[in-house]
């Protein structure tokens, strides 16, 4: 929450430049870890790569700590290449 509230306030004071940058970034490190998650999906499905379990009791039978888990790893690839692209536009502008 209080993270929320400090990206709020800072982007209230942001310049134009500032958030393009941040769109753009947004949108390309997006675009970015959807096409690279597409493989990691047909491995998973196809029992070519083990799927990795957060919980204890592993996944016999859980399809919802499944899902959440799958869609925490698509937030955390998504806000990963977010910060690998922002960096990136960062460091070609100076």
């Amino acid at each position: 929450m209080l993270s929320s509230v400090l990206a709020l306030a800072a982007y209230r004071y942001a310049d134009e430049v500032l958030l393009q940058t941040h769109k753009n970034a947004w949108f390309w490190g997006s675009l970015t870890a959807i096409v690279a998650l597409i493989p990691v999906l047909i491995f998973v499905g196809w029992n070519l790569v083990p799927l990795p379990t957060l919980s204890p009791q592993g996944h016999v039978g859980q399809t919802q700590i499944i899902f959440v888990e799958g869609v925490a790893f698509a937030l955390l690839t998504q806000g990963a290449a977010f910060l690998a692209m922002l960096s990136y536009h960062r460091l070609s502008r100076r």
